[in-house]
């Protein structure tokens, strides 16, 4: 049986450009819309008028008035694209139910996510992670977030808590500014000759250098005018530079001093008072991909 052409092949650009013309009765003004020049449009709607063997408007001068032909292919075009376009928005309406959005510290997304990101996007076969980062995770509105990586375990009734486990810092420094005070890798007392880089930790409760001197009894002067990052990695990256030592937290320098751009210099002090903590609404596991996303994050934390 031989196939029979569609005779809308060729002419689904022109029957676009046509519904606008006749909407606006007026080329001119469709050409303006579709950002054409009016004797384009004209081409189009002429071609279409060839094909079908009949005017779709009346032309008096630059007036357009659309036939009764016309008013009818309009109404079907109508027709037709309305429906592509709501079936359109069913399917992309669905495609972002299905992401997931994660919120995390700026410092946790750069140092501990990136690396890994790659690997959990394969983990999720197809499922995309909108990343949000704010080191102020207490003001976004979670209801819009299905993922949150945050210092604090949640209060909400409607949400889960995991544990990522307690928070365990240690001071790091470059290979070169080690080397040029290797003394400081002797004693958490010897670290208080060395330029100590700050991290401003808010009201978090993590460890800042006077509470991780005084797990040692050592109280540590006044910080005076020294310099403090606001943002993790650019933190690190000083660190990294030889211009100072940093507090590391284990999560986040781990693949630093793994490679070696940092070395550990001091004991590690663990406060089991503060923590990493992934929590997600109790509802949540139903969403594709959400249950699949936390089980990753426990594998990838054991």
């Amino acid at each position: 049986m031989e196939h029979q052409r569609n005779p809308l092949a060729g002419s689904l650009n022109s029957l676009m450009i046509f519904e606008v013309a006749e909407r606006c009765q007026s080329l001119t003004a469709a050409a303006k819309e579709l950002n054409l020049t009016q004797p384009n449009v004209s081409r189009h709607v002429s071609q279409l008028e060839e094909r079908l063997g009949c005017a779709l408007f009346y032309r008096n001068n630059n007036k357009i008035t659309v036939t009764e032909d016309g008013r009818n292919l309009a109404k079907a075009i109508h027709l037709g694209f309305g429906h592509v376009e709501t079936v359109w928005r069913e399917i992309e309406n669905k495609s972002k139910t299905q992401d997931i959005v994660l919120a995390c510290s700026y410092g946790f997304a750069d140092q501990w996510l990136l690396p890994r990101f790659e690997d959990l996007q394969s983990e999720l076969e197809g499922i995309r992670v909108r990343v949000v980062t704010s080191d102020w995770i207490e003001n976004l509105d979670l209801s819009r977030i299905d993922v949150v990586i945050t210092n604090k375990r949640s209060d909400q009734s409607d949400r889960e808590t995991i544990s990522l486990g307690a928070e365990i810092a240690f001071p790091v420094c470059s290979p070169d500014y080690l080397s040029k005070y290797p003394d400081i890798s002797d004693s958490p007392n010897e670290l208080l000759s060395a330029k100590l880089l700050r991290f401003d930790v808010g009201q978090s409760g993590f460890l800042t250098w006077e509470s991780w001197f005084a797990r040692f009894g050592i109280t540590l002067p006044d910080e005076g005018s020294d310099k403090v990052y606001d943002a993790y990695p650019f933190l690190l990256r000083a660190a990294a530079n030889g211009e100072g030592v940093a507090l590391g937290w284990d999560l986040l320098v781990d693949q630093m001093v793994e490679c070696g751009e940092l070395i550990k210099v001091g004991p590690s002090v663990t406060n089991l008072d503060t923590a990493y903590y992934l929590t997600f609404p109790r509802d949540a596991q139903g969403k594709s991909g959400v249950a699949r996303l936390v089980d990753w994050f426990k594998r990838s934390l054991s």
